[in-house]
């Protein structure tokens, strides 16, 4: 797995808003100019062949698999994700097409709409 760190320049207004509405101040408050902001990106990219998935306990329908490449998040470290073959990763994404399956069927039954043969 690589591990890719570099950071960007981004400009945030003088007035943002936050994921839940609340405004946000930068710290050039009354100038009305935007501010620039160095944010540290950490980029997570498998082998050649390989996958990345979650090396915690994760619920099968949460668990991502992917042969491309992962940006974390603020509260995420490289140590959260492992790589997988492939055989690996057709495993998990065949039990998650199971799995969802099931669910709908279940879904259709319980509104009447399924097949009720066993």
């Amino acid at each position: 797995m690589k591990i890719i760190e570099d950071t960007k320049i981004l400009e945030v207004p003088m007035h943002a808003s936050d994921e839940y509405g609340m405004a946000v101040m930068t710290s050039r408050l009354g100038s009305g100019t935007p501010t620039q902001v160095e944010v540290a990106v950490v980029r997570l990219r498998p082998d050649d062949g390989r996958f990345l998935t979650q090396s915690g306990l994760v619920e099968l329908a949460a668990r991502v698999v992917t042969g491309g490449e992962i940006l974390l998040g603020k509260d995420d470290c490289a140590g959260n994700w492992m790589e997988i073959d492939s055989a690996e990763a057709e495993a998990i994404l065949a039990e998650q097409a199971r799995e969802a399956e099931a669910q709908e069927a279940d879904a259709l039954l319980e509104i009447g709409m399924g097949d009720s043969t066993p």
